[in-house]
């Protein structure tokens, strides 16, 4: 049953403490020295960096009106030109690259069964024209993980936002430590966004013939030290760097703004080198 009218747990402003007895927001527990995943465990070679920065040059020399010349599909995701873009310098990523560089990486590095990244424009369908739909996502955590698999089964939820088409932010529902969790490299804080996660996995809990506690839960918009962006392009590469720590159960300070630069080229790399043939005859 979808229900229309929902109890929120409590929802703990920005520098507050939650109430004795109630959960803590995100800590990751497995202590690393950087980002264990590939592409971003090893510095980028000296070639990688001559490769990637001359392509970025043949493609900005590129006339306007050349063909965007389709690369081919990773993981189920189209790449063009015009995609790989948007990993060079002061770019904002298009979904594309996003969506690809998440499920590339997974690839190589799976999550636990009980962790898993739910589609990629889930929030954008659960918020039909900014209205909450369970009915619009009913089937996506099914399709996403399997029939046999239940939302109760997992311990975290790792999902993405595209603000107004111009921000990327990240969100984590972790079912053990019953809170919710907004991961916005602006600092943000979206009640809003919150809430609905939460009424979706009570609606999901429902169906499951589940019920939550809402005064058992806590609600956590960006939290103080949490990573932040320090201009206005790259919160598509903190979205997904951000999410993948969440999801490994990292430290959240292993994501920087120094490393971001490295980051774009890490990921070009990658991403061509998954790429099908000819592309990866590139590198």
């Amino acid at each position: 049953m979808v229900t229309s009218v929902i109890a929120y747990p409590r929802l703990v402003d920005y520098d507050t403490d939650p109430p004795v007895g109630l959960p803590l927001p995100y800590v990751g527990q497995n202590v690393v020295d950087r980002l264990p995943f590939v592409p971003f465990a090893n510095d980028p070679t000296s070639s990688e960096w001559r490769t990637y920065l001359s392509w970025v040059r043949q493609q900005k020399n590129k006339g306007k009106n050349e063909e965007n010349v389709t690369l081919g599909l990773v993981e189920g995701v189209l790449l063009t030109e015009s995609c790989l873009f948007s990993l060079s310098p002061q770019q904002w990523l298009t979904d594309s690259v996003i969506e690809a560089s998440i499920k590339s990486i997974l690839s190589l590095d799976p999550l636990e069964t009980s962790v898993g990244f739910l589609p990629h424009f889930f929030y954008t369908k659960l918020m039909d024209i900014e209205r909450y739909d369970y009915e619009g996502v009913q089937t996506w955590f099914k399709r996403a993980f399997g029939e046999e698999k239940k939302v109760s089964d997992m311990s975290t939820l790792v999902i993405f936002q595209n603000q107004d088409q111009v921000h990327w932010v990240c969100y984590g529902i972790f079912l053990e430590k019953k809170c919710i969790q907004q991961f916005d490299s602006l600092e943000g804080s979206d009640v809003k966004a919150l809430e609905s996660l939460y009424h979706w996995l009570d609606d999901s809990m429902d169906a499951e013939g589940k019920q939550l506690r809402s005064k058992d839960w806590c609600l956590y918009g960006t939290r103080p030290g949490q990573p932040t962006q320090t201009n206005g392009y790259d919160c598509g590469l903190f979205s997904i760097l951000l999410s993948l720590c969440i999801a490994k159960d990292l430290p959240l300070g292993l994501v920087r703004q120094s490393i971001m630069n490295s980051a774009r080229c890490q990921l070009w790399n990658h991403l061509m080198r998954v790429l099908p043939s000819p592309h990866r005859l590139l590198i």
